[in-house]
């Protein structure tokens, strides 16, 4: 699979922005975004859906919030990509992006800062404690070309490099790679201490998301094994 075009599902707080800082300068701006938003995240645009031809010819890669079922029919060629992050601590920074947010886009925000939901709670919600498992839905684990690992970013891309080609992130990062690291929980204003009960407890109903997570690492070190 050389250069080809690439459908990359950014599922929140997976470190999603920083791969695409990656990407963007990777492929030389050659990057169409689609966050649209979470109202109708597999519905396609009638603009994508009439101009696919054009984006795929003159675009490298369509990255965003989105369920990859969305662009599955409209991209069938694609090399679907997406990177993932042990369920209890995307959920926790998800908690605190959303503590800390008051933007429109996060539903979730009252609720937290008025204290009415915990954490716990928050991984209840349906799209939080499954949003991996949600947002990869439409296509099988084993056919993503890779599904990189947000706690091992640059053994990540080097695998995305081989794969896909034309990545060279010496050239562009550095070797070692100094990868960009955005959007990070750490410069959130407001954090919450969060108890080893706590996580057993958020664990527990992340259960999808547990699954997807470690089959995922399965196939990552399968993968990454197989390229060596």
């Amino acid at each position: 699979m050389t250069n080809p075009f690439i459908v990359s599902v950014h599922i929140p707080k997976t470190a999603g922005t920083s791969l695409a800082a990656i990407l963007d300068r990777c492929f030389d701006r050659r990057v169409i975004y689609d966050y649209a938003g979470y109202d109708t995240p597999q519905v396609v645009s009638d603009e994508f859906r009439q101009h696919a031809s054009f984006i795929q010819s003159y675009f490298r890669v369509l990255h965003g919030h989105f369920f990859a079922e969305k662009y599955v029919d409209v991209f069938p060629g694609a090399a679907f990509i997406a990177t993932l992050r042990h369920p209890v601590y995307r959920v926790i920074s998800q908690f605190q992006h959303e503590m800390n947010d008051s933007g429109s886009k996060s539903w979730y925000h009252e609720y937290i800062v008025s204290g009415r939901m915990d954490v716990v709670q928050f991984a209840e919600q349906d799209g939080i404690g499954n949003a991996m498992t949600r947002h990869l839905a439409g296509v099988e684990l084993r056919d993503y070309a890779v599904l990189l690992i947000s706690e091992r970013m640059i053994e990540s891309c080097r695998l995305l490099a081989r794969v896909v080609g034309h990545i060279r992130l010496g050239e562009h990062f550095g070797n070692p790679p100094k990868l960009p690291l955005l959007n990070r929980a750490d410069e959130r204003k407001t954090r919450i201490d969060v108890t080893e009960d706590v996580k057993r407890a958020i664990y527990a109903r992340t259960t999808l998301d547990n699954e997807i997570y470690a089959e995922a690492l399965r196939l990552f070190e399968r993968q990454s094994q197989c390229l060596l």
